[in-house]
């Protein structure tokens, strides 16, 4: 029995312990986040850095940055996990609910209330938390898909089947309706497509824009096409190993003469960045 007393007393220590660290990692974040420094260790995100250096799961990451950045609003949050009142997955919950004005309520029924009881409450006010958004692996080359949506949306997207099954001659699954609608919306909005429609057999690389000294103008479009091509529309930018960033949204293409030093619109002089990268390297840190 003693044995058992004292590895007990030791349970609690690294308990006590654990939660301690994980309450300092959440300042840390939320410090480290204000000066954007995941930018210096050849990050495009906080999320990336915590999982990628830090060695955080993507749900731990996930969890401990969105209090940190909640508790930039609502401190009561940060301090409560901090005096022990709240644990952090008791805090994530309430991330999406909690506000300067309601923070006692709901740091209160956070720490009493069953977790099923919690979900339900805020369910109330916010219905999409009912649902998270999830893909997981089935099989190596197919995943479950779960996520919530709007009685609109469920219709309209039965219409999709109904056309789909229309134009195939055979019932339509869910899955042919997301085919269908992503294909077109790719086709229609993705620029890298656009580029493969666009783009004459001959390339356009050593066409020119002349260079802007007095007025910036769009890039013409042959030449973002081009780019487009080119790029994958991906950002470009390199780490110190040689590995390519995998960003593929909040795109910009950047001038590498800019156009107020007289750098022209050209395939030679454009490259693709992602919306960090380009902060990063406008802000002098590359």
């Amino acid at each position: 029995m003693d044995l058992i007393e004292k590895l007990h007393a030791e349970n609690l220590k690294c308990a006590a312990d654990y939660l301690k660290k994980e309450s300092e990692l959440i300042d840390r974040l939320q410090n480290f986040d204000n000066k954007k420094g995941y930018r210096y260790y050849d990050c495009t995100s906080l999320f990336q850095y915590a999982v990628k250096l830090l060695k955080l799961s993507d749900h731990k990451a996930y969890e401990l940055i969105s209090i940190a950045r909640k508790a930039k609003e609502v401190p009561e949050l940060k301090t409560a996990i901090q005096k022990g009142t709240l644990n952090t997955s008791q805090a994530r919950r309430i991330v999406s609910v909690i506000t300067p004005q309601n923070q006692a309520q709901w740091i209160e029924q956070a720490a009493i209330l069953p977790q099923r009881e919690l979900e339900k409450k805020i369910v109330e006010i916010k219905p999409k938390e009912a649902v998270k958004d999830r893909m997981t692996y089935i099989v190596p080359t197919r995943l479950k898909l779960e996520c919530g949506i709007s009685e609109e949306l469920m219709k309209e997207i039965e219409r999709v089947k109904d056309l789909v099954s229309q134009r195939n001659g055979r019932p339509a699954s869910l899955e042919d309706a997301l085919q269908a609608m992503t294909s077109l919306y790719l086709e229609k909005n993705d620029p890298v497509e656009k580029a493969k429609r666009c783009l004459p057999q001959k390339s356009l690389s050593s066409r020119r824009e002349p260079a802007l000294t007095d007025k910036r103008t769009a890039i013409p479009a042959p030449i973002r096409h081009e780019i487009f091509s080119r790029d994958r529309g991906q950002c470009t930018f390199k780490d110190s190993k040689g590995k390519r960033c995998e960003n593929r949204k909040w795109i910009d293409l950047h001038h590498k003469i800019a156009v107020s030093d007289g750098g022209a619109h050209t395939v030679e002089n454009i490259v693709t960045l992602c919306r960090e990268h380009h902060h990063k390297h406008h802000e002098m840190i590359l």
